[in-house]
């Protein structure tokens, strides 16, 4: 499910979208249709006024927020204190796994990343013990603008708003490096501002005690722990990599 592109058939056009997600994508399968055609809507409308600056491309972020603050419940993680957070956008608890390293680079180890196409059958190391998904805490703050924030779909993805990695691991103290955060302050999801060229980490967090809920290939969904042996975490986060993983 890649970002950042849709072909239409037949033409030879390209109808672009500059920076979606996976979120963006999955709308219509999260019963979320009427958000999927009004997002689409407007882009198309944009673009076909001259786009931004006369380019022809259109921007997530730049979709209005009478669309982007929808909150999507399926989306939110229950345990996320004081509802829905809407920052420039409805920001959310889930982001896909992109493997042990930065987020921001390309054919990483893990099952999505910029542009990424991959298939099940990819999965070598085999579904049940690959992650497609996990749980972020959605901080908000004072910049609402802020790029790279995990969840932060509206935002677009150049900056690492729709992964984690397991260079850390669960619920780790070592903050997220992104761009810019909306905060400094949140002391369960600390985060340092980057800049925009630097490599991007955001880290798999929760409000649960003792770990975070994550995704499985298999569509099972599973509970990590906060103490899990850092190679086995990592090891959970590769398509091939061919480790053995016991328990965890």
């Amino acid at each position: 499910i890649p970002y950042g592109y849709r072909e239409v058939g037949g033409t030879g056009a390209a109808e672009i979208t500059r920076r979606d997600t996976f979120f963006h994508n999955l709308l219509p399968q999260l019963e979320q249709a009427t958000l999927y055609n009004a997002y689409w809507t407007h882009h198309k409308d944009h673009q076909a006024s001259g786009g931004y600056m006369g380019t022809n491309n259109t921007y997530t972020h730049q979709t209005p927020l009478s669309i982007a603050s929808t909150p999507v419940a399926t989306a939110m993680c229950p345990s996320n204190p004081g509802g829905p957070v809407i920052n420039r956008g409805f920001v959310g608890n889930y982001v896909v796994s992109t493997g042990t390293g930065q987020i921001k680079g390309s054919n990483l180890l893990g099952m999505f990343w910029h542009c990424s196409s991959t298939r099940m059958r990819d999965v070598v190391d085999g579904t049940s013990n690959t992650m497609l998904m996990g749980e972020v805490i959605a901080r908000s703050g004072a910049v609402a603008s802020a790029f790279g924030e995990p969840g932060s779909y509206w935002n677009g993805g150049a900056h690492g708003e729709f992964g984690f990695t397991t260079r850390e691991r669960p619920n780790t103290t070592v903050p997220d490096q992104i761009y810019a955060c909306k905060t400094e302050d949140n002391l369960q999801a600390p985060c340092e501002p980057q800049g925009s060229s630097q490599p991007a980490y955001n880290y798999a967090r929760s409000y649960h005690t003792g770990g975070v809920m994550v995704l499985m290939g298999d569509g099972a969904v599973r509970f990590v722990s906060d103490s899990i042996h850092m190679p086995t975490w990592q090891a959970l986060s590769t398509r091939e990599g061919g480790e053995v993983i016991g328990e965890f």
